[in-house]
């Protein structure tokens, strides 16, 4: 790093900018010991460096009051922008490293009990893990400081300085040998990273002084954060290989190569004693992946997991010495070894207490780089932030937008369809059907001109108003709201905002589906339109818009004492059986979030607002009802499962309770008959875990009493509902249905001899409609234990012909041993609902056939 100080003084780099808000009431004098206390502790703070006879040494000046320099911004209109302002100024000024230390502070007053603290970093001194350790030893000294105590010294077991000289001497003492001849090993004949730019210009050029540079930051949905852990897991890798295996991919469409390198740094901190010194120890590692043929997902996960287990375990090599050993004769030999970065950031974040004060961090990104593009991921409770910055001279900004838009794709691919091989154009840069189905098209931008508004009307401008609001920018009219930066939450936020000011329902989950702006103003236009016509007929309740609907008397004469309790009952199940209740002439409770409540407006029914996190309101809602039919489930979170059926149990103790569980509590059994309420056999997966859990819960709170219960395990769900439509495509079906769609090979259970030999494997489902009617017929009669609802069991081949005639597709059918292992399963689960003789409805063939149109209609909305 001081060498590229030297050849490009004050290109920025490598800096570092970092911001602290508190809020409260400061104590300066507290501040300023504290930041004199943290200097005299760690000595490269107080670091300077020279050249002495041709080699760079360090000198460490004496510990002596530090610099920090204040205003008083709260005068100004918007004092928080000039604040990032400033800091973003003195982040950005060069470093004279040989006369002034590596780091410079800044306080910054922005509201009578408001102050942003800046720090500034050049990272020749520190790292991201030092970062964090400087600010969690400072709120300590402050804290301390401000409660009038004394903090105890803190003694390092190495210094910075010792740390330095240490790595020197195992260098020359050849310590690092055998490592490096693995980095010779692995990259010899490596090519450079040729990432197409800017008009056709590429990135293999000889560098320079340009280090103009951009970060584009956008998220990651939580819910697809969820489904990549879990094929982690399956596959005994990390959630940093399964992200970088989807950079690998993404790379690979974007460059058409399959011999790749990718830098990745590693913390340098595996001995505990360096674990709290402040330094710059990361190494960078140069990855190189075979990524030739086509492997599917999976695969290419196994290949990138084998190679970061390899690089692993030759970290300690510095990287310096690696670049000098294989890129002799290159030009800026570094950058050209490794001009794409990636990392997941998993530095440890302890809470940083500062008494007396509420502090939040943040940082500013800096306009300068030199690597062509690198990809920095930041776990958030809501999901993942990617932060892509980017050479200027090789990007628009709207090309990196449209790579996180394809790495959303890809990513959804590897969680959801692992065993099926990128379609030959996909792997070359071709359009993708998944990028078309998980992210808005290519974005034009709004239109600009008074006309074009004019055009727009007023909805479409609120929506791009709300949305400005949420995402902190404007967006297009076609700009795909997850890639703009949104999340579950802002959406939520964004719905939320929007029936406030258009008094018309919408949901968080319809901002993310219909994507853009431009789709839900749409959506809205029609809600308004038949809203209207709703008004002239007299039929809109203003309660049920304002999400609690009155109790009707029609139809509920035949009604028992109190309402039945209907959990998600907008969602796949919960709603089927609603319609049963009322039709059956029952009075309805419905607990549904407040998002979702206009989706029941109209229909007879007691509307609760609740959520399963919400143990209150699920209390509240099963008190006093007749029944309870406990439909709701998370999928993803076992705790909040469990925890939800705790409440409810609390609630409804005098009620007869049904609860919807799944056969996937009966784990892996053998092929054969299974009996209804069979212990399970074999791996039980996480959702049948909580399933059961929660099974069991119920049997004890009912145990000795008289009132009714039932646990309902169902298996595949097939009807024509959003919910169940996103079951078809990303469930246990998915697999085939995703081939026949991408027209690629539908993997069966089966060998690859040269007769291949098809292993039957067996699909249990039921349709919406049964499970509706068997759900209420056994809250009119308990089967007080574990009954199976299943309506049949389908021959995995047969659906597979089935699918492949309903998509309209010429995939081929292969027999395969890496096919998804349910596939290989045969267990038949007794019942008494077993091959039903009923309606139109009850045949697989033709519920089939009415949920998958709807489902393909649905992905490309």
């Amino acid at each position: 790093m001081w060498l590229v100080e030297q050849l490009a003084p004050g290109s920025g780099s490598n800096h570092c900018t970092l911001l602290m808000w508190l809020r409260g009431e400061l104590d300066h004098v507290a501040l300023r010991e504290a930041i004199d206390l943290l200097h005299r502790r760690q000595a490269v703070l107080r670091t300077v460096l020279a050249e002495q006879h041709g080699r760079l040494v360090q000198r460490v000046r004496r510990a002596l009051p530090v610099d920090l320099p204040s205003s008083d911004l709260s005068d100004l209109p918007d004092p928080a922008a000039a604040a990032r302002g400033i800091a973003a100024a003195l982040g950005a000024a060069p470093y004279a490293l040989d006369r002034e230390p590596p780091v410079r502070w800044r306080l910054l007053r922005t509201a009578p009990n408001e102050h942003l603290l800046v720090l500034c970093l050049h990272h020749i001194a520190v790292d991201g893990w030092s970062e964090s350790v400087l600010w969690q030893q400072l709120a300590e000294l402050y804290s301390a400081r401000r409660l009038g105590r004394t903090p105890p010294p803190q003694r390092l077991r190495v210094t910075y300085t010792e740390y330095a000289a240490r790595q020197r001497r195992e260098l020359a003492g050849g310590m690092y040998s055998k490592g490096l001849g693995y980095w010779r090993r692995h990259l010899a004949g490596a090519p450079a990273v040729v990432l197409p730019g800017v008009g056709g210009e590429s990135s293999a050029y000889t560098g320079g002084a340009d280090h103009a540079a951009r970060t584009f930051t956008a998220g990651v949905p939580a819910e697809l954060s969820i489904r990549l852990q879990q094929l982690a897991r399956d596959e005994r890798a990390s959630s940093f290989m399964v992200l970088l295996a989807g950079f690998c991919a993404l790379l690979r469409s974007t460059t058409q190569a399959e011999d790749l390198v990718i830098g990745t740094p590693t913390a340098g901190r595996s001995e505990a004693d360096v674990r709290d010194l402040v330094g710059y120890l990361v190494n960078p590692l140069a990855m190189r992946f075979d990524l030739s043929g086509r492997p599917t997902p999976r695969e290419l996960l196994r290949r990138v997991r084998a190679t970061c287990l390899d690089g692993m375990d030759h970290q300690d090599v510095p990287f310096e010495e690696v670049v000098k050993s294989v890129a002799r004769g290159r030009s800026n030999r570094r950058r050209q070894l490794t001009p794409v970065m990636f990392q997941l950031h998993n530095v440890p974040e302890p809470e940083a207490r500062w008494v007396g004060l509420e502090a939040a961090r943040e940082q500013i990104f800096g306009t300068a780089c030199d690597l062509d593009l690198s990809l920095s991921l930041e776990p958030r409770p809501n999901g993942l932030v990617a932060h892509w910055t980017y050479h200027t001279a090789l990007f628009h900004a709207d090309e990196v937008k449209a790579l996180h838009r394809r790495y959303l794709a890809l990513l959804a691919r590897i969680a959801d369809a692992p065993d099926i091989p990128l379609p030959a154009e996909e792997a070359h840069g071709g359009q993708r059907r998944d990028e078309e189905r998980w992210t808005a098209p290519p974005r034009s931008r709004q239109p600009e001109t008074a006309a074009g508004w004019a055009e727009q009307g007023t909805r479409l401008r609120t929506v791009v108003s709300v949305f400005d609001e949420v995402l902190g920018g404007r967006p297009g009219l076609d700009e795909d709201f997850l890639a703009a930066g949104g999340h579950s939450l802002t959406a939520v936020q964004a719905a939320e905002r929007l029936r406030r000011r258009l008094a018309l329902p919408v949901t968080g989950l319809e901002v993310m589906e219909c994507g853009s702006a431009r789709r839900l103003g749409r959506l809205l236009d029609e809600r308004a339109g038949a809203q209207l016509l709703a008004r002239a007929a007299g039929e809109v309740s203003t309660s049920a818009r304002a999400h609690r609907a009155r109790t009707s008397s029609a139809g509920l004469s035949g009604a028992a004492a109190g309402p039945v309790l209907v959990t998600g009952a907008t969602g796949g199940v919960g709603s089927f059986v609603v319609r049963e209740l009322l039709a059956r002439g029952r009075s309805v409770r419905a607990l549904v979030r407040p998002e979702s409540a206009h989706l029941l407006a109209g229909e007879p029914v007691e509307i609760v607002a609740g959520d399963l996190a919400d143990h209150d309101s699920l209390r509240a809602a099963a008190d006093g009802a007749g029944a309870v039919v406990h439909a709701a489930c998370t999928f993803t979170s076992p705790q909040v499962d469990v925890a939800a059926m705790r409440a409810l149990l609390a609630g409804g103790s005098a009620a007869t309770f049904v609860f919807v569980s799944s056969v996937d509590a009966y784990g892996s059994p053998p092929p054969g008959p299974v009996p209804e309420g069979a212990g399970p056999v074999g791996a039980v997966n996480a959702y049948g875990e909580a399933k059961l859990a929660c099974e069991r819960l119920l049997a004890q709170a009912r145990r000795g009493t008289p009132h009714g219960w039932s646990a309902v395990r169902v298996p595949a769900v097939w009807g024509c509902h959003d919910r169940l439509h996103h079951q078809l495509r990303w469930g246990v079906t998915g697999s085939l249905l995703q081939a026949a769609e991408a027209r690629t090979e539908m993997l069966l259970p089966g060998t690859r001899e040269a007769t291949s030999r098809y292993r039957p494997g067996l699909l249990p489902w039921i349709s919406a409609h049964r499970l509706a009617r068997f759900l209420v017929d056994v809250v009119e009669s308990p089967a007080y234990g574990v009954v199976n609802a299943i309506g049949g069991h389908v021959d995995w081949l047969a659906l597979a012909l089935e699918l492949r005639e309903l998509v309209g597709s010429d995939s081929r059918l292969a027999y395969s041993p890496d096919a998804p292992a349910h596939l290989f399963r045969a267990a038949r689960y007794a019942s008494a609902l077993c091959e039903p003789a009923g309606g139109a409805e009850e045949s697989w063939r033709a519920a089939l056939a009415e949920a998958v149109p709807a489902t393909l209609a649905l992905s490309r909305r």
